[in-house]
């Protein structure tokens, strides 16, 4: 197959949970054999990625966006439409100076879509949102973000609230203005679909060269000892990760009898543990604060089982590191675990609450029902070699059809 000229972007520090998607999208079409440049907002990103990609054969490009200072910073949060702006005019400026053509520009931010169409055939984004609508999606936010009349929260669920109407006109216009979405779940597949957009499903792939080399084999970990339970988020006292019902199915263990060692990793565990004294003996919590993407993954490899009881994700990335990790995961049924977790790569629980998530917790440190060699069966799923073939017949469909 002639190899593709792939424009990807963008990687930027600041939006969110899909920020590491652009370069795993770069990743699996570079090992896939294409041409690919991935565009960096900054000249700092730029080098990191540089620095981290550099077995692969592929060019990245400074967009030169400087770095905001604590206000800037503040604004753009409560506009998200900012990022789009900024970063479609800073493309715009430098890919003309370039003036290169490329067969498919595939962006993990739709607003980008209109930049983006001035240099290549095919432009294809990335879907996260599900389900696609403004009341599902306002009436998601409004759930997922807390509950109290105080004035202080009322007025952070409003912002939210605004925040995410916001973010679905945004997509709404981006995928308008592209040419075909490829989205990361079939739920949301068939619903963009069903509206008349041009849709694919195709999960996202994670390179493997950025988890930690060589994990500890599963079978090598000792079976005696406590059930080692781990769990991970940027800020863990936000209302929509839920982490308060992690320690409660960990209590709910522990009072059972079951000798627990809880690690949470991230900040936000002084509010967390408010109130939590009193805990059963059996019951070890460790806190570690933000870590580095490699001891994260160290201690995820030595633990039994990843729980998460976030009541919503777009995708979930540590949720899948954790499973090419090898492992086990445990989870709440809501979106997207049900189709992230099947075919034996995790535990989703029966219901959203602690104690269907302890009985979640305990089938999956026994490895009821996981697949045998979880890292490698997750690698075949996830792995950037693996979904590049998937890409490339997505885009290569796109651009003969």
């Amino acid at each position: 197959m002639k190899p593709l000229n792939l424009l990807v972007g963008v990687v930027e520090d600041e939006i969110g949970g899909i920020g590491p998607y652009a370069e795993y999208v770069a990743a699996a079409g570079a090992l896939s054999g294409h041409r690919v440049t991935l565009l960096a907002a900054s000249s700092e990103l730029a080098a990191n990625l540089r620095q981290r990609m550099n077995e692969l054969p592929l060019e990245i490009i400074d967009l030169g966006v400087p770095r905001f200072g604590p206000v800037l910073r503040r604004w753009r949060r409560l506009w998200p439409g900012a990022v789009a702006l900024y970063l479609g005019i800073a493309m715009k400026r430098r890919m003309r100076r370039l003036d290169h053509r490329y067969d498919i520009a595939h962006l993990n931010i739709p607003a980008l879509a209109a930049a983006a169409r001035g240099f290549a055939s095919q432009v294809s984004v990335a879907a996260w949102f599900y389900p696609h609508g403004l009341r599902a999606r306002a009436h998601n936010s409004w759930l997922v973000t807390g509950s109290g009349l105080s004035r202080a929260n009322l007025l952070r669920r409003l912002v939210i609230l605004a925040k995410s109407i916001a973010m679905y006109r945004d997509d709404r216009n981006g995928y308008r203005r592209s040419d075909l979405i490829i989205a990361p779940t079939l739920a949301l597949t068939d619903q963009l679909n069903h509206a008349g957009l041009k849709c694919f499903c195709c999960e996202p792939p994670v390179w493997r060269s950025r988890l930690k080399d060589n994990p500890p084999d599963p079978a090598l970990r000792p079976a005696a000892g406590p059930l080692r339970l781990i769990t991970s988020c940027a800020d863990l006292s936000n209302p929509r990760k839920n982490v308060m019902d992690t320690l409660e199915a960990a209590t709910l263990l522990a009072r059972a009898g079951v000798e627990v060692t809880l690690e949470l990793i991230g900040e936000g565990y002084e509010s967390l543990l408010a109130g939590h004294e009193e805990l059963p003996r059996s019951l070890t919590i460790t806190t570690t604060g933000l870590l580095s993407r490699e001891d994260a993954h160290q201690r995820v490899c030595n633990a039994d089982v990843y729980v998460t009881s976030t009541l919503y994700e777009e995708w979930g990335y540590a949720v899948v590191e954790a499973l090419m990790l090898g492992t086990p995961v445990v989870a709440y049924p809501v979106y997207p675990f049900s189709e992230l977790l099947k075919n034996g790569l995790g535990v989703v629980a029966a219901a959203p609450t602690p104690s269907s998530l302890a009985q979640a917790i305990q089938r999956a440190a026994s490895k009821q029902g996981l697949a045998e060699n979880l890292a490698e069966t997750a690698a075949l799923r996830f792995d950037a070699g693996s979904i590049g073939g998937r890409l490339t017949e997505i885009w290569t469909t796109a651009l003969t059809s």
